[in-house]
């Protein structure tokens, strides 16, 4: 049995949320900026804060999908395996693993003298149970479901994945933020049920200490972590050395806020809107730096069949009708911050990128645009906008222009992204059109959430299930590129959702920050300068 965590400080009782709009489950790849040329050695000790843009109100990436869920919990939770800079798996709690010849088995031995942070050790039922509810629960683990078998632990320190098909992402799937590893009665009682405060008890180098409700999340070292040693793998994988005593996250939606924070020194890192950039560049005491993955930038269209979206005319009409140029302009992305393409992946990963359909995103005709729209019957477009996101208040604004130039209602409705995300899921039947942001390095077309048939959109397509499924059967790389390539000109002769733009995302930091390279907010390799 494993001991009881210790008591948390939580100041209002956590709210379990469903998988929520904005987000994905990797992060931002690294710059070549990482602070070690002004620093000699690493110093222990000190406390940093970190602006976030909104409380995602849990460490669960199983159940959210939210980026600000991932930069808080690759602190606090690991996984099987992780990816690493160039966004392979590797091993983590797994100390090695094996896959059969015919890739129907997997097996993984655990590392040694790994321990919870409640102070048990972690051991294979953990991890059965663990993986049960990623299977069970995570949107990621839910498309590799049926490939599983049966998970088991043949002894204490060794885990045997038994698959029905072979399945070429599944490594990936494994190294995903969702896949964490629970103690074995926490992911048992939490079922589909997101994390509590007192279940987010994991094996990574810091572990929660408060969460208050809409204000932040404080992390502490975790003294009995045990690290691996590898140096040179970097993003999630390989060691991780916890200089830092502390990590306090803060939620701070407005950009203003976190700019004047950061040049009063009030907080060490933030991730503000593209329309501060120059202006943080600007600043001679922080490193702004931009990263080399980013997000794909989408407008989710409603596939209901009280959504006039369910209309693939209505879905080519404002493909037609938009600038995305404009759209861009409009949330300050430009320079070496925009990236205009219509892919769902960043261009710098090339095993999910394809220039397929870019022809179709390119096309922009508003008066075709009007007469797709005339014929469809469409005269209404219901908007969802998310405050949360500056930029997508600004997209909403040039999206409700343009229709309302070729005579078309735009209604908006705006919220915060947890009610927006509540309210598209709740009521079905009362919207058109919402935004989200997806990372651009997924590891699988799958991942993509706007895809998913459980996703808020209810996109389904039996064409693209048929190709999914060749990608989870690929024999090897060129195999599943070829795969990627169709599902890519699937999106574009269908357009379940329009992709806007690629952007980069980017970071801003003091100077006194050291060993930061910008990687998905991960903070357990860097120190404070003296």
């Amino acid at each position: 049995m494993h001991a009881l965590p210790r008591p948390l400080k939580i100041a209002v009782p956590m709210t379990a949320l469903a998988l929520t709009l904005a987000g994905c489950s990797g992060g931002a790849a690294p710059t070549s900026t990482d602070g070690t040329d002004a620093a000699s050695e690493p110093v222990v000790g000190g406390t940093i804060t970190v602006t976030l843009p909104s409380d995602p109100g849990t460490l669960d990436s199983a159940v959210s999908t939210l980026q600000v869920t991932q930069y808080m919990n690759s602190h606090v939770l690991e996984g099987l395996l992780a990816l690493d800079s160039s966004y392979s798996p590797k091993p983590m709690l797994a100390d090695t693993y094996e896959v059969s010849a015919d890739g129907l088995r997997y097996t993984f031995d655990l590392r040694d003298g790994v321990l919870f942070h409640d102070g048990s050790a972690l051991d294979a039922e953990d991890v059965v149970a663990s993986l049960t509810r990623f299977f069970d629960v995570s949107s990621v683990g839910k498309q590799a479901k049926p490939s599983i078998s049966t998970i088991e632990a043949t002894d204490d320190d060794t885990v045997l994945l038994t698959l029905s098909s072979p399945r070429y992402p599944l490594l990936s799937e494994l190294a995903s933020s969702g896949a964490a590893i629970l103690p074995a009665e926490i992911a048992s009682a939490a079922g589909a049920v997101a994390l509590s405060a007192e279940q987010a008890i994991g094996t990574g180098p810091y572990q929660l200490d408060a969460y208050d409700t809409g204000v932040g999340v404080d992390l502490i070292r975790f003294d009995d972590y045990a690290s691996r040693s590898e140096e040179d793998w970097g993003g999630y994988a390989g060691a991780k050395h916890a200089y830092l005593d502390e990590i306090d996250f803060k939620f701070v939606a407005e950009d203003a806020t976190v700019v004047n924070g950061l040049t009063a020194g009030q907080w060490q890192v933030s991730t503000p809107g593209n329309d501060q950039y120059d202006v943080l560049k600007a600043n001679p005491n922080l490193v702004v730096e931009p990263s080399a993955g980013g997000v794909v930038n989408t407008i989710v269209l409603n596939h209901n069949e009280a959504s006039v979206f369910s209309d693939p005319k209505a879905r080519e009409a404002l493909n037609l009708l938009l600038d995305k140029t404009a759209l861009a302009a409009a949330s300050g992305t430009s320079g070496d911050l925009l990236v205009p393409t219509g892919a769902f992946a960043s261009p710098e990963n090339e095993p999910m990128y394809s220039e397929e359909g870019e022809d179709v995103y390119s096309d922009h005709d508003p008066e075709r645009a009007a007469e797709l729209f005339a014929e469809a019957g469409v005269t209404r477009v219901r908007m969802l906008v998310p405050t949360t996101y500056p930029q997508m208040v600004a997209w909403g604004t040039v999206v409700q222009n343009a229709l309302s130039e070729i005579g078309i209602d735009a209604a908006i409705e705006s919220y915060d992204n947890t009610t927006v995300r509540a309210v598209a899921t709740d009521e079905p039947e009362s919207w058109d059109l919402t935004f989200t942001f997806i990372n651009g390095v997924l590891t699988s077309p799958s991942q993509v959430n706007w895809l998913q048939p459980t996703y808020i959109s209810s996109y389904m397509n039996a064409d693209l299930d048929s190709l999914l499924a060749d990608y989870s059967d690929a024999a090897d790389a060129d195999a599943a590129k070829a795969v990627v390539d169709d599902i890519q000109a699937l999106v574009w002769d269908d357009i379940p959702s329009v992709v806007i733009y690629g952007s980069k995302q980017y970071a801003a930091w003091t100077s006194d920050l050291q060993g930061f390279d910008n990687f998905a907010l991960i903070l357990y390799n860097s120190w404070l300068a003296e």
